[in-house]
C-alpha cells in the first residue's frame, strides 16, 4: 500500500441496550447518521484539500455510524430489535 503506514482502527461492538423503539426510527436513524457523515465530508472537501482536524471529524463520524449500524446489525442476526441502540446515544458501560 503506497509508501504510508497501514493505520488500522477498531472499534469496540457495542454493548446490547434495551430500547422501546420501533423498526421505522431506528433505520431512520441510521439513515441520517450516514447522511450526518457524508455532509462532514462534503464540507472538509468542499476546498478541494482535508485537514487533519477535518479528517479527525471524519473518522469519527464514521465511528459513530460503523457503531450505530453494527448494533442494528447484531439486533437483525438475533431477532432482538429492543437490542438496537438508536442514533445519537451514547453506548452504556456495562
Amino acid at each position: 500500500m503506497g509508501g504510508g503506514a497501514d493505520r488500522r482502527v477498531f472499534i469496540r461492538n457495542p454493548a446490547s441496550l434495551n430500547h422501546p423503539g420501533q423498526l421505522i426510527p431506528l433505520t431512520t436513524g441510521i439513515v441520517e447518521e450516514f447522511a450526518d457523515m457524508l455532509t462532514t465530508i462534503a464540507t472538509s472537501a468542499s476546498d478541494n484539500k482535508i485537514t487533519p482536524e477535518e479528517a479527525r471529524k471524519i473518522r469519527a463520524r464514521w465511528e459513530e455510524l460503523k457503531s450505530v449500524t453494527e448494533s442494528f446489525v447484531r439486533a437483525c442476526e438475533s431477532g432482538n430489535f429492543g437490542e438496537v441502540r438508536p442514533a445519537g446515544e451514547t453506548p452504556k458501560k456495562t
